[in-house]
């Protein structure tokens, strides 16, 4: 009985990892196309490549802040 219940709770662990993984890519990637998209965009109409590093930076650093926080927080809400 008790070895049934721990099978059971490692399936759940199991899938819980597999779907905050999944979680993570579904908001991880649009971000990073948007990233990378704007980024060439401004490499495209602009030649100072002093302010581009300078936007890299600053956009990685946003992201950091706001989007790694984000992200645990919606993984937090489905238990992962």
């Amino acid at each position: 009985m008790e070895q049934e219940e721990y099978i059971k709770r490692e399936e759940l662990e199991r899938i819980r990892k597999k779907y905050s993984l999944l979680c993570v890519s579904i908001i991880a990637i649009p971000i990073f196309l948007y990233w990378s998209d704007f980024l060439m965009f401004v490499l495209r109409e602009s030649e100072d490549y002093e302010q581009l590093i300078q936007l890299s930076v600053l956009l990685f650093f946003i992201f950091c802040c706001l989007g790694v926080p984000l992200i645990n927080q919606i993984l937090s809400l489905f238990g992962g």
